[in-house]
């Protein structure tokens, strides 16, 4: 079955590459989210051209010497990173919610990421549920992959992950 894809994925390279030439993308430069519509391109035939230029860069890479899972972004492999990679972007949905519902919605990104950074504190320290903003700190922290010490507190890193 794997040569049976592989082979697939090889015909629908050609095809794409034979037609003409795919760069990446800005906006999607997720590689889980690529490999992910990687999958579904095997089993419906038709290969995006994002999806097609990733896979030819990673190819690229690999023939100068490098690794493929390198040169597709993809750093670290196995399930063990897709599940915190999505654990990941989990915290970051619900730390979203909690920062729409720490303030109103005319202050600037940088003190909403302070006073968010005060309620994950206050939430640390004595946990609560009782309002929607307490709520979505306790899911961002339950999906958290690493220990409460690893959590985001910081203003600084509450405004990069939130901007």
């Amino acid at each position: 079955m794997l040569i049976m894809q592989a082979d697939t994925l090889h015909q629908l390279l050609k095809s794409r590459l034979l037609s003409k030439q795919y760069r990446l993308t800005e906006s999607m430069q997720d590689p889980l989210e690529l490999l992910s519509r990687l999958r579904v391109a095997t089993q419906t035939r038709v290969l995006p051209d994002d999806v097609a230029g990733w896979l030819e860069r990673g190819i690229d890479h690999l023939n100068s010497g490098g690794s493929l899972d390198r040169g597709l972004g993809l750093k670290a492999s196995g399930v063990r990173a897709f599940k915190n990679h999505q654990a990941v972007r989990m915290r970051n949905f619900w730390l979203t919610q909690a920062a729409a519902n720490v303030a109103e919605n005319n202050i600037s990104p940088w003190r909403r990421a302070g006073r968010l950074s005060e309620a994950i504190k206050r939430h640390i320290a004595f946990p609560r549920s009782d309002s929607m903003l307490d709520q979505a700190i306790s899911e961002a922290i339950n999906h958290h992959p690493g220990g409460i010490e690893q959590f985001p507190t910081s203003q600084r890193q509450l405004h990069r992950l939130l901007t």
